[in-house]
């Protein structure tokens, strides 16, 4: 059975990011999700269906200092041109992953505007090991290089998604789009892995929603 995902426009939702939680983002999309305007990984619109089938996805988040586990529901639609099963994610989750786009600038910003604080100590508070760390800093710098077409040192502190001067949903979102539309692979994702989601599609299987 075939599983991509959907990204969805979240700034068309006017969730503030910053303030929720993964879970109330996701129960946001859910409500909002218009299954008209979506379109198939095999370029076809107006053929899709929602089913009654849901799974479940696991979601860290860091909420006023805390971290947050929970477990959501995701949902599936039926393509009558491809006759394929897709999941339908918001754009701000990376395929496959426990930590949102959300979380991980959360972290970066922390790392980046950091007083004081070791890297290590950053780390353990957001419940992340070093390595992770390492892997989280060298793809968002590679990603943000690959999408603006510099191959020179790109500096995390003049960031506009970590030093606030881009902080808003609408933008995060559409650069969100605009990327998965370009590489044909979400921002922060694995584009290598072959790996799949419930035994669905590879990872490189990820397209352009509503």
């Amino acid at each position: 059975m075939l599983r991509s995902f959907i990204p969805s426009v979240i700034a068309l939702l006017k969730l503030d990011c910053a303030c929720l939680s993964a879970v109330e983002i996701i129960k946001e999309f859910n409500k909002h999700f218009n299954v008209s305007n979506a379109r198939c990984p095999c370029g076809a619109k107006g053929c899709l269906s929602l089913l009654k089938q849901t799974y479940t996805h696991n979601l860290v988040d860091y909420i006023d200092g805390k971290l947050q586990e929970a477990t959501v529901e995701i949902r599936q639609v039926f393509c009558s041109k491809c006759c394929g099963t897709h999941s339908v994610l918001p754009d701000i989750f990376i395929p496959h992953k426990s930590y949102s786009i959300v979380f991980i600038i959360k972290f970066l910003k922390a790392y980046t505007f950091r007083r004081g604080e070791t890297v290590e100590a950053i780390c353990k508070r957001f419940g992340i090991s070093t390595s992770t760390y390492c892997a989280w800093k060298t793809r968002y710098i590679s990603h943000m290089q690959l999408y603006l077409d510099k191959i020179q040192k790109y500096l995390l502190k003049k960031d506009p998604y970590l030093t606030g001067s881009n902080d808003n949903d609408a933008s995060l979102s559409n650069f969100l789009c605009k990327f998965l539309e370009r590489f044909g692979f979400s921002f922060m994702q694995y584009k290598n892995l072959k790996t799949t989601h419930n035994g669905g599609a590879p990872e490189s299987a990820a397209f352009i929603g509503v």
